[in-house]
């Protein structure tokens, strides 16, 4: 379990799961699931299925999981090493019972996918064009289009320009009216 979404390199916001804590006295709710690449000593660890709860306090790998992919630990006093196939792993200290794991996480690049390109390459072309071309329409919305579309802002001196549909809405209002 993880509690920043930085550190997943694919997540999934479709799992919803109640996570209760190693005291059982309050419960945590994780927001999705995903990988997770660990970096220790220039080798690389796997976390497939790790959940994502932004209100952990710290980040938990579970051992169980770690058994299931063949995973050693060599334990000396105070230290381990996480060995798997004679490769060392991960390494760390045991302090209060407790495994501390000296690790980095990757930096995650992540881009967001722009519009639909055909529609600037077609000089702003409409949907019905793209659609009629048999390219895939976009659902977004084109700021530049949005833009070229306002013509004459009522009220100017009060509001500022709105950029998507129904962001700014004039209405002219009469009340109460009886009818006979």
């Amino acid at each position: 379990m993880f509690h920043s979404e930085s550190a997943f390199t694919s997540l999934s916001k479709d799992t919803t799961l109640a996570v209760t804590t190693g005291d059982s006295s309050s419960t945590l709710i994780a927001e999705g699931m995903g990988t997770v690449n660990i970096l220790s000593d220039n080798q690389t660890l796997k976390l497939p299925n790790s959940l994502c709860v932004p209100k952990l306090g710290c980040n938990i790998v579970s051992l169980l999981k770690t058994f299931d992919k063949k995973l050693i630990i060599n334990q000396d006093k105070d230290s381990f090493i996480l060995t798997a196939k004679g490769k060392e792993i991960l390494q760390g200290k045991t302090e209060k019972n407790l495994i501390k794991v000296d690790y980095h996480l990757p930096t995650v690049h992540k881009t967001i996918a722009k519009e639909s390109p055909w529609h600037e390459r077609l000089r702003r072309a409409g949907r019905s064009i793209i659609k009629l071309m048999g390219l895939p329409p976009s659902d977004d919305l084109c700021k530049v289009c949005n833009l070229n579309k306002i013509h004459w802002l009522p009220f100017k001196d009060h509001f500022e320009p709105a950029d998507l549909p129904l962001d700014c809405v004039h209405v002219d209002l009469v009340g109460p009216i009886s009818p006979p």
